[in-house]
């Protein structure tokens, strides 16, 4: 039992100390730097790299702690640098924004304005019209008044002139004494005089009705033209209004080209600050690693010997659970392991080979000195397997020569 554990332990530490070497090579490398923020930091390396060569030890400390601590005295300015640029842009991004945001209103103003300007100017061309339609109903009724007020006047003469020769006819002689002549005449004098009498009533009842009629265009004509004033006063507004907008409107189109000119001066000085601070940050990182790499250049190495130990400690302590529980579950196995020296040897060995082991982990031990000792322990291990089963087959073979001669006298 003990010889197959070791012969299982041997290629499984082998195999382990295989694969530990890359592992702890890899743990030293340092990660490469990002390209991106490096700027003059592969020339400040160098400088570092001839300082480490060029001065002890104490003086490079004490030059790397001097510019360690201007370093994190400016890292955080220019990080409140770079802060205060960034706000700067964003206020100047804000404020062309809200220009932006005021000239679109602007340019809806100037096209209500617009509509506004042409409808008041349709508006008052189309008031212009109706007085000067109001006009010429105006005269139109001013001469038509003038000539029923001509016709009433002659209709009035004429029936005076008909009254006249109808009462100088009467005045003659009386009515039995007329002549038929004469009263024809009279009649047609009295029905004439009765036409012209009905002409003057209607004409008295339409020379009123044409004067209210031109007093009402007259008064339309003066509600129009107070209307048209009005317009034009809006106008006039209109007009002005206009103006503000349109100087309003080229003074915010000439702020937008200055806010663009100053982001564009903070972000390149942003990105000059940016770089500063990188190259600050980059710097300190170069000589916090250095002064790490000069302090703890064992730390990472150190690291993975201690979980590759502790490792190996719980498979020891695994592998002798193991053996101790199956000796105490079989009886025969265990008088056989504690009968002689076996156990004994089996932890001796295993103990050996797990210090070794450790031992290379560690770096105690080189290459050529951990194979050698491998090496034995392995040869030792097989030539006792070896010697064990030969002397088995040997002590079998007595033992049954030994029942021969004795099976054969028994029956003498």
């Amino acid at each position: 039992m003990s010889v197959f554990l070791l012969r299982l332990l041997v290629p499984l530490a082998a195999f382990f100390i295989t694969i530990s070497m890359p592992a702890i090579a890899e743990e030293n490398k340092t990660s490469p730097q990002d390209n991106a923020k490096v700027r003059n930091i592969e020339e400040y390396k160098k400088d570092l790299e001839s300082l480490d060569k060029t001065l002890d030890i104490d003086e490079f400390f004490r030059r790397l702690r001097r510019a360690r601590e201007s370093l994190v005295t400016d890292i955080p300015k220019l990080a409140e640098v770079v802060k205060n640029i960034e706000a700067q842009i964003a206020d100047l991004q804000l404020s062309r924004q809200e220009t932006e945001k005021i000239l679109d209103r602007v340019n809806d103003v100037e096209r209500e304005i617009s509509a506004d300007e042409s409808f008041f100017q349709n508006s008052s061309e189309d008031i212009s019209k109706q007085i000067e339609l109001a006009k010429s109903n105006i005269d139109k009724l001013e001469e038509k008044l003038e000539e029923l007020k001509n016709r009433k006047r002659m209709f009035r003469e004429n029936k005076n002139i008909l009254l006249v020769e109808l009462n100088a006819l009467k005045g003659t002689s009386d009515e039995a004494e007329l002549s038929e002549d004469k009263k024809r005449m009279i009649k047609g004098f009295e029905q004439e005089v009765s036409y012209i009498s009905e002409r003057l009533t209607l004409m008295d009842d339409e020379i009123p009705q044409q004067e209210n009629r031109l007093e009402q265009e007259r008064r339309r004509v003066q509600i129009l033209r107070d209307e048209q004033q009005a317009i034009n006063d809006r106008r006039s507004d209109v007009a002005r209004r206009k103006e503000e907008t349109k100087s309003r409107k080229e003074k915010l189109m000439a702020q937008i080209p200055i806010l663009d000119e100053n982001i564009s001066g903070a972000e390149k000085k942003l990105q000059m600050e940016t770089d500063s601070l990188h190259l600050h940050e980059n710097m300190l990182f170069e000589i916090d690693l250095k002064m790490s790499e000069k302090l703890t250049p064992e730390t990472q190495k150190n690291d993975f010997k201690l979980w590759i130990t502790a490792a190996f400690a719980g498979l020891v302590g695994a592998v002798i659970v193991g053996f101790f529980i199956v000796a105490w579950r079989d009886p025969e196995i265990t008088r056989a392991i504690f009968a002689g020296d076996s156990g004994i040897q089996f932890i001796t060995l295993f103990s050996l080979v797990i210090a070794i082991i450790l031992f290379g982990i560690t770096g105690i031990l080189e290459g050529k000195e951990l194979a050698a000792l491998l090496g034995g322990i392995s040869g030792y291990i097989l030539g006792r397997g070896t010697s064990s089963h030969t002397l088995l087959g040997k002590s079998s073979d007595e033992t049954a020569s030994k029942g021969e001669k004795l099976g054969n006298e028994a029956p003498a």
